[in-house]
């Protein structure tokens, strides 16, 4: 099953238990990324990648940890709870994540191996953890390690 087939069943038995936040994120969140096939080629939903999918996923992560903080520094607690909520609901849809120290050793190793230097490092990592882990690692916590490296 696709990880947006399951947002599907799960944005159904959010409106079947009443759970509002849920339901109200999983029915944005299935339409955003169905309008991926729409606007790429009217694909149907069944050839939407998983891959497109976290995509989608991240960009609503980032927008809701940007939420969390905006209302936290302003006072809206309601609202920070929502979005603390939001942020709770879209993990659980991605894959599970690289450590901090899986990530600094990938980067020791590849920097120990690799002859290149400069921004071409940060270009030959990047490649590399995509080929193999895609969607497994945050690409802000890289360039973190990779700075702090090199």
């Amino acid at each position: 099953m696709t990880i947006l087939m399951k947002i599907k069943d799960d944005l159904l038995a959010a409106r079947k238990s009443g759970h509002q936040v849920k339901k109200n994120l999983l029915s944005t969140l299935y339409a955003e990324t169905a309008m991926l096939g729409k606007n790429n080629g009217n694909r149907p939903l069944e050839e939407i990648t998983d891959e497109e999918t976290i995509g989608v996923i991240k960009k609503f992560i980032k927008g809701a940890e940007e939420a969390h903080q905006i209302c936290e520094t302003k006072g809206k607690t309601e609202q920070a709870a929502i979005a603390a909520q939001e942020l709770k609901i879209l993990e659980d849809y991605l894959p599970a994540q690289l450590s901090d120290e899986f990530l600094e050793q990938f980067v020791k190793n590849f920097l120990e191996k690799s002859p290149q230097q400069g921004k071409q490092v940060i270009g030959g990592i990047m490649k590399e953890l995509k080929q193999n882990y895609q969607g497994q690692f945050d690409g802000r916590k890289v360039n973190e390690i990779i700075a702090r490296l090199i």
